[in-house]
């Protein structure tokens, strides 16, 4: 059976989409799968110099044709728009070179993406699938990132094509699949495939940690951190101002470790606010250094804006959980990270725009240490049991091959 995955973010990119789809890729390759994936440069990681518009390669198992679209700043509408265009462009390229598929699976990133891999499929005779990580234009809608109405518009009519035409779409969350069934989608070809976490590979590193000892934390120090992509869904500015009421408590840490559209202006802030030493940034963390970085944690932050819920899902809790560390989930309380949160006991739930309330939790969390080490235990345990990686490439196998 070939498969062929449309995404822009593969491996080498350290961005969270990019990171699963590689690792799902290459697991339905060891099943003996004929995997081919479409993918785009890397925004995060800079490699070699392309003189080539597709370059192909293999690694693991999986054929790679990636694409040489620009990689212009993300904080730019325009600059959005460009290399959405060059990366569409390049598909319609990479089609010329890639085997008739049984199985295309369109991920949303680019959110255009059904426009052109639905017709693909349908001259392939293929089936297709509508594998949901952003929920378009819901989400621009939800955060305001866009306000011209034809390019709703033009959102809004990718995301129903897609969903019109799919034999199968596929949701990180139940609350994710509310959301497409208000869209009119039966619910009967709609299937929840939560992502997951290496578990063999990220695991507690509490005892030792270097992340701490190669950055000077003692293991009095309560270090607060957020860990993945810096954007506007996040709204990270009120945990920066929430950091200037533990000015005077020296063991207590804010940490924010990744990359982002976003990260300039919250370092502007922290600098703005003096918190340059209690508030510290990282870029993103090597993959073989993830589980240091995330056990280095006491708390884990997960925030996404209010109403955002069910638009996305933030994934990065399954690393979390695989870590032995807690999260604080600052969101709407119908998302999935809360669910997942109560269900395990893993997390805390905290309302966003919520700055009391969230240094309340982080007040709760300096008195309770036994407890979060409790929850961090809890989520392993959840994290070995129910999202793991190898049960995860084995559900959605078996939900792909239902498929033909």
């Amino acid at each position: 059976m070939h498969i062929v995955f449309f995404n822009r973010s593969y491996y080498p990119d350290l961005e969270a989409s990019g990171q699963f789809l590689t690792e799902l890729a290459e697991d339905l390759a060891a099943k003996g799968e004929d995997v081919s994936v479409v993918c785009g440069m890397s925004y995060h990681v800079k490699g070699k110099h392309r003189r080539l518009p597709l370059e192909v390669e293999t690694r693991n198992s999986v054929r790679v044709i990636r694409v040489s679209n620009t990689q212009l700043p993300k904080s730019s509408f325009i600059c959005r728009l460009v290399n959405l265009g060059t990366y569409l462009a390049g598909c319609l390229l990479a089609l010329c070179v890639l085997r008739r598929p049984d199985i295309v699976v369109s991920q949303t990133d680019p959110p255009l993406l059904p426009v052109l891999t639905v017709p693909y499929a349908r001259l392939s005779r293929a089936r297709f699938m509508f594998a949901i990580n952003d929920l378009y234009p819901d989400v621009a809608i939800a955060l305001g990132e866009i306000s011209n109405p034809l390019w709703l518009k033009l959102l809004d009519f990718a995301s129903r094509f897609g969903l019109r035409h799919a034999d199968m779409v596929t949701v990180l969350g139940e609350d994710m699949k509310a959301r497409v069934m208000a869209k009119g989608c039966p619910p009967q070809k709609i299937a929840v495939t939560r992502h997951w976490a290496d578990v063999e590979r990220i695991r507690p590193r509490k005892e030792q940690n270097e992340f701490r000892q190669k950055h000077g934390f003692v293991p009095s120090d309560l270090i607060i951190m957020y860990s993945g992509n810096v954007g506007l869904s996040q709204r990270l500015e009120d945990l920066i101002h929430v950091a200037r009421e533990f000015r005077e408590s020296k063991n207590v840490h804010f940490l924010i470790v990744g990359e982002g559209a976003y990260k300039d202006r919250l370092q502007a802030i922290a600098t703005q606010l003096e918190l340059n030493g209690r508030v510290r940034f990282f870029p993103y963390q090597a993959k073989g250094q993830l589980d240091q970085s995330l056990s280095a944690a006491d708390l884990h932050v997960i925030p996404l804006a209010r109403g955002v819920a069910g638009t996305i899902v933030p994934c990065k809790m399954y690393g979390i959980m695989a870590s032995g560390t807690p999260y604080l989930a600052i969101m709407d309380r119908d998302s999935e990270a809360v669910r997942v949160a109560e269900q395990y006991e893993c997390g805390f739930h905290c309302p966003p725009n919520s700055r009391a309330e969230l240094k309340e939790h982080i007040e709760f969390a300096l008195r309770n240490r036994a407890l979060l080490h409790k929850m961090g235990r809890n989520g392993r345990r959840a994290a070995e049991q129910e999202f793991s990686r190898s049960a995860a490439a084995e559900r959605y196998h078996r939900l792909i091959s239902s498929m033909v």
